[in-house]
Order: C-alpha cells, then sequence, then structure tokens
C-alpha cells in the first residue's frame, strides 16, 4: 500500500515521538547505528505494519488510523523491531569481541 505525505504525516504526528522513544532505547556503538539509522529502521517497520494491516483486514489507511486493533499492531511492531536491531548489535558486538 501507498500512503501519500499527508498520511505519512498523521502517521507521525501519532506514532512519531513513540518512534524516536524507541530509537533513543536501541543502545550500541554509534559507528554501528545512529538514532537517525535507527529512525529509518523503525519507518520501515511502520511502513510494513501499515501494508501488513490492509493486508490482513482490507481497511484503508483512514480506517485504520481509527482502529484501535491497528493502533496496538503498530505499536506491537515497532516494539519488536527495537528487539530485532538489538539482536542484531549485540551479534555484532560478539563478533567484534571475540577478534580482539
Amino acid at each position: 500500500m501507498q500512503i501519500t505525505n499527508e498520511q505519512w504525516a498523521l502517521y507521525e504526528e501519532r506514532y512519531g515521538k513513540l518512534m524516536h522513544t524507541i530509537s533513543m532505547k536501541i543502545s550500541g556503538d554509534l559507528a554501528l547505528a545512529s538514532h537517525e539509522d535507527n529512525y529509518s529502521d523503525l519507518t520501515i517497520a511502520a511502513l510494513e505494519s501499515i501494508d501488513g494491516f490492509k493486508k490482513k483486514t482490507g481497511q484503508t489507511f483512514e480506517e485504520a488510523m481509527e482502529n484501535k486493533l491497528f493502533d496496538q499492531y503498530t505499536k506491537t511492531v515497532l516494539w519488536n523491531r527495537k528487539a530485532k536491531i538489538l539482536m542484531t548489535l549485540q551479534r555484532h558486538n560478539q563478533k567484534t569481541f571475540r577478534r580482539l
């Protein structure tokens, strides 16, 4: 599903603060992932959540934004992406530590 700039602005208005909070909580080597990198990863997850919810429910973006289940689904997707990013960083750090 493609969304318009206006729809993305609405999404960011509702979930942007959460996305920035999650981005800040992702720790690790800044050489590997900055706040901006983490936010970009979460943006991809957000777009995937919008598309995934449409595939599951058939709802338009506007309908989804009014649906409490979409709210829960989106938050779950974003927090799960954080966990995935952290696991990737931990694996990289373990490999780096072994080389030392």
